[in-house]
């Protein structure tokens, strides 16, 4: 993925431990589990199980199959509300591994997916379908957090120094006293003003 465009996150699990833990971690990592549009929430309440959750962190409960991964990150993946997914699977005896490694991979072209299969050697089908489609695999939710929020602070540190070079041609050109170099001096109170440095009034 070119960029992260922005904090706002999505979970889908098929297990309501992991994704309440997952919601803890994306809290603290100064990331947002964000709340999906009303559109969302109406065709996934349409198309999932009643005793799915649709609202974020998004539950397709355990006997869910690979379907039913694709309803719910179809839809996800065309939120606007939504700049990023986390996928979560613990297999179960009606897991299918590979099916649902397949479906993830042919629905994460429009926003960024990051996946995590709990499970060692029960999920190691489709961990190898994910590093071989180079979709970003983690063995624990947790560390994916940990990456997105490591690429959103990077993201936000690239919008800072774009700014501070911004804010640098605009100053050179600031009008400076005749027998000095020295700036004006409402000139150079501007100056600390665009770089949020505090001045006396």
């Amino acid at each position: 993925y070119e960029k992260l465009a922005g904090p706002r996150l999505a979970i889908i699990t098929n297990a309501g431990g992991p994704g309440v833990i997952t919601v803890d971690e994306i809290e603290e990592s100064g990331l947002i589990i964000n709340s999906l549009s009303p559109q969302s929430e109406k065709i996934l309440k349409n198309k999932l199980p009643k005793a799915a959750n649709i609202k974020n962190p998004i539950d397709v409960i355990g006997d869910a199959d690979a379907k039913r991964y694709e309803v719910a990150l179809r839809q996800v993946s065309r939120d606007p509300n939504i700049d990023a997914i986390i996928v979560i699977l613990t297999p179960q005896t009606m897991t299918q591994i590979s099916q649902t490694a397949e479906i993830i991979v042919k629905n994460s072209k429009k926003k960024p997916v990051l996946v995590s299969f709990v499970g060692g050697k029960a999920i190691a089908a489709g961990e190898k379908i994910f590093i071989k489609r180079k979709i970003p695999f983690f063995e624990f939710p947790n560390q994916a957090v940990k990456v997105l929020a490591q690429v959103w602070q990077a993201e936000l540190a690239k919008e800072k120094a774009a700014q501070f070079f911004k804010n640098y041609k605009e100053t050179k050109t600031l009008p400076k006293t005749n027998k000095t170099k020295q700036l004006k001096l409402f000139a150079a109170a501007k100056i600390l003003k665009k770089y949020s440095l505090p001045t006396l009034k």
